[in-house]
C-alpha cells in the first residue's frame, strides 16, 4: 500500500518505528510532497531498513550523518542502515517524493545464501552511509519507477518485481566507486548525536537547559553546540522547540486534550507563547492546525 503522511512516527530513541501491515512484506512505499511536514521538515531518523528516495519535482537538502547534499527532481539515493538522515525542503513550490523503506531480507533471501553474504551483508556493513543517483541515470531512474508501479498495481506476484527492481538498484550502487561515495562518519559522533535526541525526547515535557544537554552527552556546552551544528545546522535550543511543537502538533490531531493543557504539558510559558512560537513553525495556530488535520 503506497502512503502518505504528515509526521515520523518513532520511539525515544528516534528510531522509525514499523507500520503494522508490513509483517509479511517488509516494504512501505511513501508518495508525499515535504511540504505536508511540519517546517518542511522529514525530521532527523534512522530505521534498520534501507531506504531508496527519489525527488520527482521540487528539491530538498538531504543531511545524511553529518553530510549535506541537494537533490532535485528525477535525483535520488540509497541510504544504509542504521543512518541518521533528513529531508528540508529546497522550493516554495511542490516538493514531491517517493521512497521505498524496506527490509534488506526482502534481497538476502535465506542466511549466508549467495545472495546474503556477497551483495546484501557487505553493503550493510562496509558501504557508505548513502549512494546518490543522478538524473541521468537511467538504470536508477528505470528500476525505480518498475518497483513504484508494481506496488501501485499489486497485481498477484508484485513482490517479485518489487525484490528484482531493488536488488538492481543495490546492485548499482555496489558498483558506484570509492571517490563517488561519501565516507562513512565517525561512528563515535553519531551514536553520540543518536543519544543526545533520545534524551531530548525524553524531556520534552520539561525545560531544556544547555547545560543539561552537554551533561547528558558527556561533552561541554561548546562540543554539543558543535555536534548540532554538523548534523542538524542549528542550535540546539532551536531543535528543542521543533521537537516541543512536533508533539504538541501530534496531540492536536491525534486527541482532544486542550490547547491550554497542551501548553503546559509541553513546558510553554502559557498558551500565548505556545501559539506565537506553533505559528512561527508552522504558519497557521495550535487551533486552525487542529481543525486542518481532522478535515484530513
Amino acid at each position: 500500500m503506497i502512503r502518505t503522511r504528515s509526521y515520523i512516527p518513532m520511539n525515544q530513541n528516534r528510531q522509525e518505528l514499523t507500520e503494522k501491515g508490513l509483517e509479511l512484506f517488509g516494504c512501505a512505499v511513501n508518495d508525499d510532497d515535504v511540504h505536508r511536514y511540519i517546517s518542511d521538515l522529514i525530521p532527523l531518523h534512522w530505521h534498520r531498513e534501507l531506504e531508496v528516495f527519489r525527488m520527482i519535482s521540487g528539491a530538498v537538502r538531504m543531511d545524511v550523518g553529518d553530510r549535506s547534499q541537494v537533490l532535485h527532481a528525477g535525483e535520488g539515493c540509497l541510504i544504509n542502515s542504521g543512518v541518521l538522515h533528513s529531508f528540508t525542503a529546497q522550493t516554495a513550490g511542490e516538493c514531491h517524493f517517493r521512497s521505498f523503506v524496506f527490509d534488506a531480507a526482502i534481497l538476502a533471501g535465506a542466511p549466508d545464501s549467495v545472495f546474503d553474504t556477497r551483495y546484501v551483508r557487505p553493503f550493510l556493513a562496509e558501504g557508505a552511509p548513502y549512494v546518490a543517483f543522478s538524473g541521468e541515470d537511467e538504470a536508477f531512474s528505470g528500476a525505480f519507477n518498475r518497483a513504484f508501479s508494481a506496488c501501485k498495481i499489486e497485481k498477484t506476484g508484485y513482490e517479485f518485481a518489487v525484490r528484482d527492481a531493488l536488488s538492481q538498484i543495490l546492485l548499482l550502487a555496489g558498483g558506484k566507486t570509492a571517490e563517488t561515495v561519501p565516507a562513512a562518519p565517525a561512528a563515535q559522533q553519531e551514536e553520540r548525536m543518536k543519544a543526545l535526541l533520545a534524551w531530548i525526547d525524553g524531556h520534552l515535557e520539561s525545560e531544556i537547559t544547555m547545560a543539561e544537554l552537554a551533561r547528558a552527552a558527556h561533552v561541554c556546552p561548546r562540543v554539543c553546540q558543535r555536534l548540532f551544528q554538523r548534523y542538524l545546522h542549528c542550535r540546539p535550543m532551536e531543535y528543542c522547540m521543533h521537537r516541543r511543537i512536533m508533539a504538541a502538533a501530534w496531540m492536536l490531531s491525534a486527541t482532544d486534550e486542550t490547547i491550554t493543557n497542551i501548553a503546559v504539558r509541553y513546558a510553554f510559558a502559557n498558551p500565548s507563547h505556545f501559539s506565537r512560537q506553533f505559528r512561527r513553525a508552522t504558519g497557521c495556530t495550535p487551533s486552525e492546525y487542529r481543525q486542518r488535520a481532522r478535515r484530513t
